[in-house]
């Protein structure tokens, strides 16, 4: 049903009609591939662009306040190679940067190669504007050897970021970690040891600024279950 008196409405009533139509904390990253074949078979966006961007003049002024368009030639090789039609606007103060696995920064030689090398998804500007992180970690044993590592090694590409959410998948029939010495965590301990140990890089990294008069402000760091952190409001 269309609402044909929206024109005559008072200006102030039609901006917070528009802010209202902002989609809020969205998922911007490289589409996976397993999900490459059915998205390019339906030919349909992977992301869209929020609606008060193409309403009119007015409704883009409001969303401008908080999108800011992406490195076009940057974006446009990741939809020609991927065949699908990416977000060209990101609100770099709320939505995630989102990488769908913790080797597409290619911790060691040979784990990373051009098809799947997510973190070459924003360009070098973009990344520098990000301000919320979330990257999908598979596999329990390593998770607190890899937090630290990605902290140590690729931090500083996202000098702006404030907030790091570490989702752990495949925990269903997980039924924990068994370290050396006879020690084992449940999973809930393991969790709990990798977000401990991510935040202690973090405090390092905090320390060694410092010494340099660099100021920085720690991130938040959650690791967690994908559940759990719906649970918790995480989008």
């Amino acid at each position: 049903m269309q609402f044909h008196q929206f024109a005559i409405l008072p200006i102030e009533i039609r901006l917070q009609i528009w802010l209202a139509t902002l989609p809020g904390p969205r998922h911007v990253g490289p589409l996976p591939p397993a999900r490459r074949p059915n998205i390019r078979k339906r030919r349909m966006p992977y992301q869209e662009d929020p609606v008060a961007l193409k309403i009119n003049r007015k409704s883009r002024e409001v969303a401008l306040h908080h999108y800011v368009k992406r490195d076009a030639t940057h974006l446009k090789h990741w939809e020609r190679r991927d065949d699908v039609k990416y977000s060209a606007y990101m609100d770099y103060r709320v939505d995630y940067a989102s990488f769908y696995r913790f080797q597409s920064f290619g911790f060691d030689a040979g784990t990373a190669n051009e098809e799947d090398f997510g973190a070459l998804f924003f360009s070098r500007l973009e990344m520098g504007r990000i301000e919320r992180l979330w990257l999908a970690h598979e596999n329990i044993s390593d998770l607190a050897r890899d937090i630290c590592r990605w902290i140590d090694r690729w931090l500083d590409l996202f000098p702006r970021v404030k907030e790091i959410v570490v989702e752990v998948r495949n925990l269903k029939f997980c039924g924990g970690l068994a370290l050396g010495g006879g020690v084992f965590l449940t999973v809930a301990e393991a969790l709990q040891n990798a977000q401990f140990r991510g935040r202690e890089a973090l405090e390092r990294i905090k320390e060694e600024k410092e010494r340099d008069r660099i100021p920085w402000e720690i991130p938040v760091l959650e690791v967690d279950d994908v559940e759990k952190l719906l649970g918790r409001g995480f989008k």
